[in-house]
């Protein structure tokens, strides 16, 4: 019944829009080939950035060094080391290895876990609602993790060949039409 603040639900989607982009972009992007060192460098550049941005908007101002509890501190802790570094560098590995609808499973899995710690280490009510979405949830990572997957191409015979070459030349031309990152820098030397 809240009133629903614009500006912070365009930067919501903007932000999920940007992620699953950056998502589809990575997995061709020339990346550095170690997980940890790709997300270390995305994590410091995203900071660098957040800083500038909270710094200037006057967040500065409004820190108390004596109001953050050691609590604070180890949630903090928690998050860098789990959800920052341990998660981002698995969904890097799982971005260069896994397929994409093996992969958008996280943002079925991850509030189904939050739930469950919730109700495990805090004590937090689980209710009807809670658990038919949680059933909801199972059912759409099953149906992508046993979704059919198409037939490979059946073998050309001697009457089909021709077809199947043109067809296989067009599919790999149909890729080679935009120019790669290093066709460009080849170009522009």
């Amino acid at each position: 019944g809240g009133r629903i603040d614009p500006l912070g639900t365009a930067v919501l989607l903007v932000a999920a829009f940007a992620w699953a982009a950056g998502s589809v972009v990575a997995r061709d992007a020339p990346l550095p080939r170690k997980p940890f060192v790709s997300a270390a460098l995305q994590m410091l550049c995203a900071g660098a950035m957040l800083g500038v941005v909270g710094a200037s908007a006057g967040e500065l101002s409004q820190v108390r060094l004596g109001a953050i509890s050691a609590a604070s501190l180890a949630a903090l802790g928690f998050l860098v080391v789990f959800g920052s570094i341990g998660a981002f560098t698995a969904f890097g590995w799982l971005l260069r290895h896994a397929s994409i609808p093996v992969l958008s499973t996280y943002s079925y899995v991850n509030p189904a876990v939050a739930v469950a710690l919730g109700w495990l280490v805090m004590g937090e009510h689980v209710g009807g609602k809670e658990i038919a979405a949680g059933l909801v949830i199972l059912a759409s990572v099953g149906l992508l993790f046993f979704a059919r997957r198409p037939e490979p191409d059946a073998e050309p015979t001697a009457e089909s060949l021709l077809p199947y070459i043109r067809g296989k030349d067009a599919q790999s031309t149909l890729y080679r039409s935009v120019p790669r990152l290093a066709e460009l820098r080849r170009i522009s030397s």
